[in-house]
C-alpha cells in the first residue's frame, strides 16, 4: 500500500474491486445493493513474520485460497 493511501482508503479499493470481480463471475449477485459490510476492520502485524500469518490463514476455517 503506497504510504499516501490511508487504510480507509485501501479498504474501500479493495471492496469496491473485489464486489465488481464477484459480481462479474456471478451476475444473479446484482441484485444486492451492497456485497460488503459498510464496516472494515484492520489489524497491525507488527513484528509476524509471513510464515505465521501463512500458518494462521491456512489453518483458520473461514477461507481457504484454491491455489
Amino acid at each position: 500500500c503506497p504510504p499516501e493511501f490511508s487504510i480507509r482508503k485501501l479498504l474501500q479499493v479493495l471492496k469496491g474491486a473485489t464486489s465488481y470481480e464477484i459480481r462479474k463471475k456471478y451476475p444473479s449477485l446484482y441484485k444486492y445493493d451492497s456485497i460488503w459490510s459498510k464496516g472494515g476492520m484492520y489489524r497491525s502485524l507488527g513484528s509476524v513474520s509471513s510464515k505465521i500469518v501463512r500458518r494462521y490463514i491456512d489453518n483458520s476455517n473461514i477461507w481457504k485460497p484454491s491455489y
